[in-house]
């Protein structure tokens, strides 16, 4: 990665790395949820459209359970949104800045 300097625009550029990682991060128990009670995915990779669908499919029979399931889907996908506004931030600033 190359290393960037204050007065190239991306200033954010640290900050979008650091965030992307925390995002990857809270991945974790999102996965861990369900397999730890009973729930295990069957297809071939995570986080892919059909892993997300699995995701959304579980069905807790106590109610708190699926709640802490869904909060944890949600906060996923506002993570998701952000990176992905991040990215078009960080390309926006990208392209209008002199090189």
């Amino acid at each position: 990665m190359p290393k960037l300097k204050p007065s190239s625009g991306l200033v954010g550029h640290k900050k979008h790395v650091s965030f992307n990682i925390s995002c990857r991060q809270m991945r974790i128990p999102l996965s861990g949820f369900p397999s730890r009670h009973g729930h295990r995915y069957s297809g071939r990779s995570r986080w892919t459209q059909a892993h997300w669908r699995w995701l959304e499919a579980i069905k807790f029979a106590r109610r708190e359970q699926q709640i802490v399931l869904q909060e944890y889907i949600d906060t996923a996908h506002a993570c998701g949104g952000r990176v992905a506004s991040l990215d078009r931030e960080v390309e926006t600033v990208a392209h209008a800045s002199p090189v």
